[in-house]
């Protein structure tokens, strides 16, 4: 992502109550909403070590980031669908995923899966914190 600063301060910077993910999605929309348009090069490629910021030493770290990133990117995506279209539009957009992970918990708790029991618990934590109005606050220790 790359940023006018002029640009970039019209808009106030980034929301600070998103930990990640949309955070290029609200810009854009609120730059789009002050006649600052964004491009979107299709063509270009970068490259893009993913994680290679975090030292994972073993599973237990790399399932606990999995699980972190899950989190924040249903939270973010929540948020960011409540900001900018209204309480109604995003309880529409998320109502299946909300009913597909109720569902998912209710078969894993069954069949004693508690890997996919737990991926999807967190996915529905997220939304709930995110539909009260709580900070991103899901954090992990590596």
């Amino acid at each position: 992502m790359f940023l006018n600063t002029s640009s970039f301060d019209k808009l106030n910077g980034f929301d600070e109550k998103i930990f990640l993910y949309f955070e290029e999605n609200d810009l854009c929309k609120r730059g789009n909403n002050m006649a600052l348009y964004s491009y979107k090069l299709i063509d270009e490629y970068i490259k893009h070590n993913i994680g290679t910021s975090v030292e994972i030493k073993n599973k237990i770290e790399k399932d606990k980031l999995k699980k972190l990133t899950s989190w924040h990117f249903i939270w973010s995506k929540y948020y960011y669908f409540k900001k900018h279209y209204g309480l109604l539009i995003a309880q529409c957009i998320f109502m299946p995923i909300i009913l597909r992970c109720l569902i998912k918990i209710l078969y894993y708790k069954i069949v004693d899966r508690k890997g996919k029991y737990k991926k999807y618990f967190i996915r529905l934590s997220a939304i709930k914190s995110s539909m009260m109005g709580e900070k991103s606050y899901y954090r992990i220790e590596i």
